[in-house]
């Protein structure tokens, strides 16, 4: 999806029009969603502290983002757009653990 809709963007910016909505709403309709699930819905796992972690360091990477250029500019040694690259792959490391640690919060005869 992501590599999509740059690929729409891009082709819609040679046109002369540079729609770049697709490209947005892949990059925000995620954490939206993803944040409401956590929300409004009960745990099936343990390890929801995980996923909190990986939401929050998914915001992080936006902000960064965000702020590239004023971050390269007050530190100079690297810009926000390659901390952002950092915090996202830690996001996803964090998930894996998630992953790896997590066990069922109760049984099908529970939930049936």
């Amino acid at each position: 999806m992501g590599a999509s809709s740059v690929g729409y963007w891009y082709v819609t910016e040679a046109r002369g029009h540079g729609d770049y909505r697709f490209y947005l709403f892949v990059q925000f309709f995620p954490p939206l969603l993803i944040g409401l699930m956590i929300a409004l819905f009960p745990p099936a796992y343990t390890g929801m502290k995980y996923l909190i972690i990986a939401f929050l360091l998914f915001a992080l990477a936006k902000l960064l983002e965000l702020f590239d250029g004023e971050i390269y500019h007050a530190i100079h040694i690297v810009s926000g757009h390659a901390l952002k690259h950092i915090t996202a792959g830690l996001a996803c490391y964090v998930i894996l653990l998630m992953l790896e640690r997590r066990h069922a919060t109760r049984t099908l005869a529970q939930v049936g």
